[in-house]
C-alpha cells in the first residue's frame, strides 16, 4: 500500500523502490497529510518523506551521482509553501527532500535534463498555476559541483516559445553529439544548451493532434544502438485536438509519429 497517489514517479538508482510524489489531498489510507514517499516494490513497504513545499506539477530527473532532483511545483495549497521556485534533493540518510535553492524563475510544469557534463538544464512551464500565465522566457542550468542555489539562465529561442505558447513539460532528450533535442506541442529543435545557441528546427508534427497539456501526449528516445550507428529516434504519442477543451465529446489522439 503506497498511501498516496503517484502522480510523479522516479525510480531510485540502484535499489528496488521508487519516489512517489502528489498534490495534497488529505484522503490518504493511513489519515497523513503527507505528500511524498518511496515504496520498495520488492518488500512492499512503505516510507513517508518530508518536503518543505509543495510538489504537484514539479519536474525531476536523476544527478549524475544518483540523487533524485525535483524543481518546481505548485502554489501554496493546503497547508504546503508554494514550490514553483524551489531546488530539491532527496536525502536518503535523513528520508527528506531537502530544499537546496531557488530557480530565478518559478516553474509550473516544467521538465528537468542531465546533461553530458553533469549539468541539470530547467526548462519550460509557466510562471503561476495554469494556462494564460506568463511564460518562462529563458532556461536554467543548475551545477551540481558548486551546490549553489545560483542558476546561470539562458533564453528560449523565441519563435519556438511563440509556436508551444506555455512550453509545459517540453519533451528533451540529450543526443549522441552531446546537443538536446526539444519538442513541445507539434514544434521542436536541436539544440546546444550549455551555449544557448538552437542549431536547426525538427519537423512539425504532423495532423492536429497537439501533444502538451492539457491534450497530453507523451514521448520516447528509443535504444541507441552501435549496429545503426545510434540513429536517434524519438516518438510521440498521443495528445489530442486543441479544440477538445471546448468539445469534450471528442477522442483522444490515437497516432504516434516517430521523428527520424
Amino acid at each position: 500500500l503506497s498511501n498516496i497517489v503517484a502522480v510523479h514517479l522516479v525510480t531510485l538508482p540502484g535499489t528496488d523502490r521508487v519516489l512517489m510524489m502528489e498534490r495534497p489531498s488529505g484522503y490518504h489510507p493511513d489519515n497523513s497529510r503527507q505528500i511524498a514517499g518511496t515504496f520498495d516494490l520488492a518488500t512492499r513497504q512503505w516510507v513517508h518523506i518530508e518536503s518543505p513545499d509543495g510538489l504537484f506539477c514539479s519536474g525531476h530527473t536523476v544527478t549524475a551521482d544518483g540523487h533524485v532532483f525535483v524543481v518546481g511545483g505548485h502554489r501554496e495549497n493546503a497547508g504546503w509553501a508554494a514550490g514553483l521556485h524551489s531546488m530539491r534533493l532527496l536525502n536518503e540518510g535523513t528520508s527528506n527532500l531537502d530544499k537546496i535553492g531557488i530557480m530565478a524563475y518559478p516553474r509550473w510544469y516544467p521538465t528537468a535534463t542531465l546533461l553530458p557534463n553533469k549539468k541539470i538544464m530547467i526548462m519550460g512551464g509557466t510562471q503561476d498555476v495554469g494556462a494564460g500565465t506568463a511564460v518562462n522566457p529563458f532556461y536554467e542550468i543548475w551545477d551540481p559541483e558548486y551546490q549553489t542555489s545560483k542558476t546561470e539562465i539562458k533564453p528560449v529561442d523565441p519563435g519556438l516559445l511563440q509556436k508551444v505558447r506555455q512550453n509545459y513539460y517540453p519533451f528533451n532528450y540529450v543526443l549522441p553529439t552531446g546537443d538536446l533535442f526539444t519538442f513541445c506541442a507539434r514544434y521542436g529543435k536541436i539544440m546546444e544548451p550549455n551555449a544557448g545557441v538552437y542549431l536547426t528546427d525538427l519537423p512539425r508534427r504532423p495532423g492536429f493532434a497537439n501533444a502538451q497539456f492539457p491534450f497530453t501526449g507523451t514521448s520516447i528516445i528509443l535504444a541507441l544502438l552501435p549496429e545503426t550507428n545510434y540513429l536517434v529516434e524519438v516518438v510521440v504519442f498521443g495528445g489530442a485536438n486543441k479544440g477538445a477543451t471546448d468539445y469534450l465529446e471528442r477522442a483522444a489522439g490515437s497516432k504516434s509519429h516517430r521523428l527520424v
